[in-house]
């Protein structure tokens, strides 16, 4: 098959129409390669014209071609011309396909398309410092300088703190007893945004509750919660966990399920409940968040974003040079010290921050003017 040939098949698109029978004609029969009924509508000008649109279609099919992508993964507009945007769509789910097969580096990737939202840092870094981000950017792709890459250790691998385990990025973040205290912060910071932003829904919240199972076993409880006057509670357990596979969620909640069900029966009788519904809340510590607990970042309260607006994570003495930036930071230079009072009001944070020369001018107007007094 020639190139006209592949051209009228696949762009076909008006078809002119005889003044006299009212029959359409195709495109295709311009290029030779049918007959019109009236020969005079077909001409070398109009032969020549098309030419080079035909070439350039030709041109991106063998650009499809050679990306590996065909017509019916819907590319086409409603010309049906190829979209390029969604030849771009295409090849980037083809991307994070690939990257979610790979062995080490895809380890728990899938999670990241679960809620979109909690990845936009990644194109906007503001209240990161370069490095942070860079850093950021190593752990979702699991390839940070830890010691179980290969290449990075001449030695041992095991962890060059506890010098217990091997020394991976899940290990880091999850199990080496040097961040105990960091971990212990970032799951009391993440208890206590549920436990407000329930409250600030009408709930009846009891955290780190203690509770007798029906063996006779201790144990507490993150969150317990009740809206009154229903007779229906909920056991809430936020459990932060390096992402490991799609399906790390649903078996974090059935693990948190199988321990608490002993406990329900002691908290029906305390609290007074018909039903007792168990919860175990996965958010990832790579920053992803599950679809389970996607509903906690759209809570309209505001305290999940403020929390993660003004909480330092840094604990202990700080290193030496200057201190490093914070989100709020960002905004204080934006609009003043006072930029969550204007925060609350669109007009006042929507107006450009005054300059000093802009605020001293009408304290040096009423000097002048003092002064001019003076001399009278």
């Amino acid at each position: 098959m020639d190139s006209q040939q592949l051209y009228c098949q696949t762009h076909v698109t008006s078809q002119p129409t005889d003044p006299d029978t009212g029959q359409h004609k195709e495109k295709c029969d311009s290029l030779g390669m049918a007959e019109w009924n009236e020969p005079a509508l077909s001409t070398e000008s109009s032969t020549s014209s098309m030419l080079p649109h035909a070439i350039l279609c030709l041109q991106k099919r063998s650009y499809l071609t050679a990306l590996n992508i065909t017509e019916s993964a819907n590319i086409l507009d409603k010309y049906g011309t190829v979209d390029t945007r969604k030849v771009r769509q295409v090849l980037r789910e083809k991307a994070f396909e690939n990257w979610s097969q790979k062995k080490h580096k895809g380890k728990g990737v899938l999670l990241y398309q679960q809620y979109t939202p909690a990845n936009k840092w990644i194109r906007n870094h503001k209240g990161l410092s370069c490095s942070e981000w860079r850093e950021a950017i190593k752990m979702n792709a699991n390839v940070s300088a830890v010691r179980s890459v290969p290449g990075r250790s001449s030695g041992s691998n095991l962890c060059r703190r506890c010098d217990r385990e091997v020394e991976t990025l899940a290990h880091v973040l999850g199990a080496c007893p040097h961040g105990e205290l960091l971990r212990n912060t970032r799951h009391h910071t993440v208890r206590s945004i549920l436990a407000t932003a329930l409250r600030n829904k009408g709930y009846s919240v009891y955290e780190e509750v203690h509770g007798i199972s029906s063996e006779g076993s201790n144990r507490r409880i993150d969150i317990n919660s009740f809206k009154p006057p229903s007779l229906e509670g909920y056991i809430i357990d936020p459990t932060v966990r390096f992402e490991s596979h799609e399906h790390q969620p649903e078996e974090v909640h059935e693990e948190k399920r199988n321990i608490y069900e002993p406990f329900i029966s002691f908290y029906k009788d305390k609290y007074h409940l018909e039903s007792i519904g168990i919860t175990g809340l996965m958010i990832g510590a790579r920053g992803t968040i599950p679809r389970t607990a996607s509903h906690v970042a759209r809570l309209r309260d505001g305290r999940w974003t403020q929390t993660v607006t003004l909480w330092d994570p840094r604990i202990g003495k700080r290193s030496r040079g200057r201190p490093r930036r914070r989100r709020a930071d960002l905004f204080s230079e934006r609009v003043g010290s006072h930029w969550s009072s204007r925060a609350r009001s669109r007009e006042d944070w929507k107006k450009p921050k005054k300059t000093s020369e802009q605020r001293l001018k009408p304290v040096r107007q009423k000097q002048a003017n003092n002064i001019q007094q003076c001399r009278m």
